[in-house]
């Protein structure tokens, strides 16, 4: 039993940095747990709090049986540029949809003389 509860925690570890650095192409809201491990790592010098319990429990961690816990520069640096890109994705992803849901409204109703274009915007946005 402890064999397999130590091999799951070692795969989910494995999986999740994966997942966490590049799922936020599938869930883009994930973006919001990175800032969570970042912050995990500024505040504890680097080192993965996962990998700290790892081997306090099983005395190996998933990357194998030394004591690691730093983070290697190139991973964070993988994991900044992805806290980025996908920051950026949810912050500006909504505006292309709104400037053609914007046109798509006007050529509708395109025979209607338009005065206000502020007026046409918050309709569509409400």
């Amino acid at each position: 039993m402890y064999m397999i509860i130590k091999n799951l925690l070692f795969k989910f570890h494995y999986h999740s940095t994966i997942f966490f650095a590049f799922g936020w192409v599938l869930y883009p809201r994930i973006v919001y747990l990175h800032y969570l491990v970042i912050l995990s790592w500024l505040l504890n010098k680097n080192k993965c709090l996962l990998t700290q319990l790892e081997y306090y429990f099983f005395k190996e961690t998933f990357m194998g049986k030394e004591e690691k816990y730093s983070v290697p520069k190139h991973n964070r640096y993988i994991l900044y540029a992805n806290c980025a890109v996908g920051t950026l994705y949810n912050t500006f992803n909504y505006i292309p949809l709104m400037v053609l849901m914007m046109y798509a409204y006007l050529y509708h109703n395109k025979d209607k003389k338009i005065h206000d274009i502020k007026y046409y915007i918050h309709k569509l946005c409400a």
